[in-house]
């Protein structure tokens, strides 16, 4: 009772929680190493404690748009596995540019400047404003060069970025099937920026429930583009925050809600269990709140995914950031993180990628 108190808001006459059976999955062991992660990945397989509970249903029409791309693509075994996990539809995968892409990013290495029409001025300042209701300035941009470390702006515009692709693939059925995204597979996320796990955790050490009550509002989440806001972000499938650690060292923690664990995905090898319950904590005064249940998430195992082995591995000190994204991208689009190759040598691919979403994201994601 006393954990209950301290890990729910205090709302006077809130209905009592539910029994701990009306959490989406049952209770699972608590192991911290990557063995669970091996035998029940987040890749669209796999029987997870509470996949008989929230089966993901795949239309006739979107299993006769695989068999379509399949026939397109040939017999590339390799090609062929991406696309039965889950496609990115047309597009490389995040860690490889096209020629045109790079060279847009070596004009940028070149001149410090805006691309063509894409800034507007304020007050003499170039920026772009982004649909996320913030503004992407310059300076930040620059920081898309060769071994820079990326700051809250841009990590924060690559999960705008993954969110509203996110709300295009799981809308309807024809923007599944004929927009740039297929999603066939894909698990539905809702993609924080990386002041949630700043403001419930990181900043004071303690977990605070209060200070990112609202932000899962249903008119938060509409703003934010979760196609599920109606339902909330429980409703969804996997969780993603970015957490910036002490401005030196990004990761990822993420609640697996179908399979009832938290990942935390650090490509150095980082250990950050304290970040891991902190999002459990999150995660049940969640429930309590929007939902009346009260969900059981400290028996959730706490999964530390390893480099090398679950996860690509950072080769420098200035690239966790777009390791974050490039993950990021991968549990969105629903690809087993064992199949994410990104290395050392893709890190100025991966640059030109978040510069091309950059410059065409607005009005890619119009509307």
């Amino acid at each position: 009772a006393a954990a209950a108190a301290a890990a729910a808001p205090s709302t006077a006459g809130a209905a009592a929680p539910a029994a701990a059976a009306a959490a989406p999955c049952a209770a699972v062991g608590g192991s911290s190493d990557a063995a669970a992660f091996n035998s029940t990945a987040p890749d669209g397989g796999g029987s997870g404690a509470g996949s008989s509970q929230r089966q993901r249903t795949t239309s006739f029409v979107q299993l006769h748009a695989v068999k379509r791309f399949k026939q397109q693509l040939g017999p590339d075994p390799l090609v062929s596995g991406l696309l039965k996990q889950a496609p990115w539809g047309n597009q490389r995968p995040p860690w490889e540019a096209s020629d045109m892409q790079l060279a847009a990013h070596q004009l940028l290495v070149d001149t410090g400047a805006w691309p063509a029409a894409v800034a507007v001025h304020v007050s003499g300042q170039a920026i772009l404003a982004l649909p996320s209701n913030g503004q992407l300035s310059l300076d930040s941009l620059l920081l898309l060069k060769p071994d820079e470390w990326l700051d809250d702006e841009l990590v924060n515009y690559a999960m705008w970025w993954l969110q509203q692709r996110d709300r295009h693939m799981f809308s309807t059925p024809s923007q599944q099937l004929l927009g740039v995204w297929t999603g066939v597979m894909g698990a539905s996320c809702h993609f924080f920026n990386s002041f949630f796990m700043s403001k419930l955790y990181l900043d004071a050490g303690t977990v605070n429930y209060d200070k990112v009550r609202r932000w899962t509002a249903a008119s938060k989440l509409r703003m934010a583009g979760q196609a599920k806001h109606e339902q909330g972000v429980l409703s969804c499938s996997l969780l993603v925050a970015p957490c910036n650690l002490g401005n030196t060292h990004w990761t990822l923690v993420v609640a697996d809600l179908d399979r009832c664990r938290i990942l935390y995905l650090d490509p150095l090898g980082g250990r950050r269990t304290d970040v891991a319950d902190a999002m459990a904590a999150w995660v049940r005064a969640e429930a309590f709140d929007k939902r009346q249940q009260w969900w059981d998430t400290d028996s959730w195992p706490r999964v530390h995914l390893r480099p090398g082995k679950d996860i690509p591995r950072q080769a420098d000190g200035h690239s966790c950031a777009l390791y974050a994204a490039v993950l990021a991208d991968c549990l969105g689009a629903g690809v087993p993180l064992q199949h994410c190759r990104m290395a050392a040598a893709d890190a100025t691919a991966v640059r030109a990628r978040m510069l091309d979403n950059i410059c065409t994201g607005v009005t890619r994601f119009a509307g």
